[in-house]
């Protein structure tokens, strides 16, 4: 199982920075400082769900697993309130949601890996999302954590 989710994880980590690079070769038809930095910040949390994987996939301790939480742990929830919105969803992830604007919705979704930072939104909307597939990860790899410190 191990081998498995570290492949996912992998699998999340070079999802992301294709899309990171892919955003990249966009921006140069137009710089903007602002982008540049934010998908600095996408391609260096991509390598880090890299080298989590890898590290999961070579070896089993308790820092690795402490890290595979850590990451896993980052993209449980995703929220939008007073105009700002954060949201990464690295992988696959199956996510529900509570969104409020005029009324209250209730949504599920799934896809792949989602990242966004914004200010300047609708500060009127809100929502929270949360990752189940991260949540479901998250759990596993405390467990693991615990039981290796032991």
């Amino acid at each position: 199982m191990r081998k498995v989710i570290a492949i996912y994880q992998i699998f999340s980590g070079v999802v992301g920075a294709l899309m990171a690079v892919g955003s990249i070769i966009d921006l140069f038809q137009g710089f903007n400082l602002k982008a540049f930095s934010f998908l600095a910040v996408m391609l260096s949390i991509s390598i880090f769900l890299v080298y989590c994987g890898l590290r999961l996939f070579l070896f089993q301790s308790s820092q690795i697993f402490k890290l595979n939480f850590l990451s896993q742990a980052i993209q449980i929830v995703s929220f939008s309130v007073g105009g700002f919105h954060f949201m990464f969803f690295f992988g696959l992830p199956v996510y529900c949601s509570l969104e409020s604007s005029e009324g209250v919705e209730l949504k599920f979704g799934a896809g792949l890996s989602k990242f966004a930072i914004s200010t300047g939104a609708d500060p009127d909307f809100f929502s929270i999302s949360i990752n189940l597939v991260a949540v479901v990860l998250a759990l596993w790899f405390w467990e693991k954590w615990k039981q290796e410190e032991v």
